[in-house]
């Protein structure tokens, strides 16, 4: 019941940050991109116009061959902008679906009363246990870190 009442609260700190802040980062990186694919379209039109004053003679081959460089120049480095931040993007999106299809399957799971293998198969990705050591009061120490499905490790 506590993953119920604390959804927004575990969602939070499964996705390791404030999703406010994440809200903001992700409308400042979609209006860059809007930027970047309209300056892109203004190009187009550009080169359009450029190459019209070409034919017509109103641009001389010097002048027509510079502009297009600069103009092939900026709209490679448009398109690497808008590939850039539509990774960041879908990569966001996919930390938040992942966490929120981890509650979603902890809910499910929510008044379980015994341990099964097909329960731990459907929300354990991987267990690593690491060497064990002994502490300082030679006793025997192991390390075991468990990585859930959908959301990795959990600290």
């Amino acid at each position: 019941m506590a993953v119920k009442e604390n959804e927004d609260v575990i969602l939070e700190r499964l996705l390791q940050g404030s999703e406010k802040q994440r809200r903001s980062e992700n409308a400042r990186a979609e209006k860059e991109m809007k930027k970047a694919q309209k300056r892109r379209q203004e190009l187009n039109s550009l080169f359009a116009k450029m190459y019209e004053d070409r034919v017509k003679g109103l641009l001389d081959e010097e002048n027509y061959s510079m502009l297009s460089v600069k103009y092939r120049t900026e709209q490679q480095q448009l398109d690497e902008t808008v590939k850039t931040i539509s990774a960041k993007l879908e990569e966001t999106k996919e930390e938040t679906d992942d966490a929120k299809r981890w509650i979603d399957l902890i809910q499910k799971y929510s008044a379980i009363d015994e341990l099964t293998a097909p329960l731990l198969n459907e929300l354990i990705e991987k267990i690593v246990v690491h060497q064990s050591w002994k502490d300082g009061n030679g006793k025997t120490v192991r390390d075991i870190e468990i990585y859930y499905r959908f959301v990795g490790k959990i600290d």
